[in-house]
């Protein structure tokens, strides 16, 4: 069975999430096991056309998205719901590009290989302390929303995984309904990924 990391990288006025990725992809190859650090990114064309031979030696698989849901965006965020569909891996654990792996994660993968979605639900700064502020996070308390975050998430290649990122198209696609039906003050004018997921 596959197993690897997955992560979107799409450029973005002055940020390069590509680069973020680079490094993110290095750091996981420094630190966990040579099977099971396969690290695959997801572009869009215009940061494809910022590969490098340092990006190709690092990434095992490099992979321009077809349909670019955030092509007129400035958040691009609408292209998580493609993940699914793009993976290579039998099991994945989609990151964000903005992360670094600081220690051998290889525990998870047998902790979570009977799981079909495994969600990441607290969050932890660089020094290891539990976050608990809760003022980015008010929009999840007032719409009652499950506390989960996108950035770190395991999934597997199935029909209710399927669904599940099948539904998050539905609600992008027509997020001004759902934002304005079931979330409580949201000011989004673009979907955001954990709000979507939740």
């Amino acid at each position: 069975m596959s197993l690897g990391y997955l992560c979107i990288a799409q450029n973005s006025g002055e940020i390069n999430y590509l680069r973020m990725a680079y490094l993110q992809a290095l750091s996981c190859k420094l630190t966990q096991l040579k099977e099971l650090s396969s690290f695959s990114v997801i572009v869009d064309s215009e940061t494809y056309d910022c590969v490098e031979q340092k990006h190709i030696n690092v990434f095992d698989n490099i992979i321009v998205l077809k349909n670019d849901l955030a092509k007129n965006s400035k958040v691009k965020m609408q292209n998580e719901c493609q993940v699914f569909n793009y993976s290579p891996y039998k099991e994945t654990i989609k990151t964000e590009a903005d992360m670094l792996f600081t220690s051998n994660y290889t525990h998870l993968w047998d902790a979570w290989h009977y799981n079909k979605f495994q969600f990441c639900s607290s969050v932890y700064t660089y020094d290891g302390h539990l976050i608990t502020d809760r003022s980015q996070r008010k929009l999840f308390d007032d719409s009652l929303l499950p506390d989960i975050y996108s950035a770190w998430t395991f999934f597997v290649y199935d029909l209710e995984c399927k669904a599940f990122y099948d539904t998050m198209r539905v609600i992008i696609d027509d997020w001004d309904y759902y934002r304005d039906n079931y979330l409580i003050n949201c000011r989004y004018d673009e979907p955001r990924t954990d709000e979507v997921y939740a």
